[in-house]
C-alpha cells in the first residue's frame, strides 16, 4: 500500500504578529468593536442613551421595621411527634419536632 502524505497545514499567524500589521488609522481591520462605543465617523443615530437608573441594577423598596424585629430570638418550641419503646424495655423514648 503507498503510504498517504498529508498536505501541509496552512500555519495562521498569531494575534499579534496580525496586530503589529494593521496600521494604527483603520477600525475596520479590528477584530473586537471599539469598548467606547461610537466612532467619530458613525453617523449619530435619534435613539436616546439609556438613563442610568434604567441600566442600572433594580432597586427594591423594603417596608419599615417593626419593633418586633428587634425583640431577641424565641427558645424553640417542642411538640410531641411520636414515642417509640426503648431496647430495654423498662420505658419510651419520645421524640419531638421542633416549631415556631
Amino acid at each position: 500500500m503507498p503510504a498517504h502524505t498529508r498536505d501541509k497545514r496552512a500555519k495562521k499567524e498569531s494575534y499579534k504578529k496580525r496586530e503589529s500589521k494593521v496600521t494604527f488609522g483603520g477600525d475596520s481591520n479590528r477584530g473586537t468593536p471599539d469598548p467606547k462605543g461610537k466612532s467619530k465617523n458613525a453617523p449619530s443615530r435619534d435613539k436616546e442613551e439609556p438613563s442610568s437608573s434604567e441600566s442600572g441594577p433594580l432597586r427594591y423598596k423594603l417596608p419599615a421595621a417593626k419593633q418586633t424585629d428587634f425583640d431577641p430570638p424565641r427558645g424553640p418550641v417542642f411538640i410531641s411527634h411520636h414515642e417509640v419503646p426503648s431496647l430495654d424495655g423498662q420505658g419510651k423514648i419520645a421524640f419531638f419536632e421542633t416549631s415556631d
